[in-house]
C-alpha cells in the first residue's frame, strides 16, 4: 500500500529516499 500511495501522489518520490522515508513512517 505504501508504494501505491506514493505512485498516486508522486511517482518520482519512489526514487527519492527522503520522501519514501516520510511515507514509510505512515506505515
Amino acid at each position: 500500500t505504501k508504494a501505491r500511495g506514493i505512485s498516486e501522489q508522486h511517482p518520482g518520490d519512489i526514487a527519492d529516499p527522503r520522501r519514501e522515508r516520510e511515507r514509510g513512517m505512515d506505515m
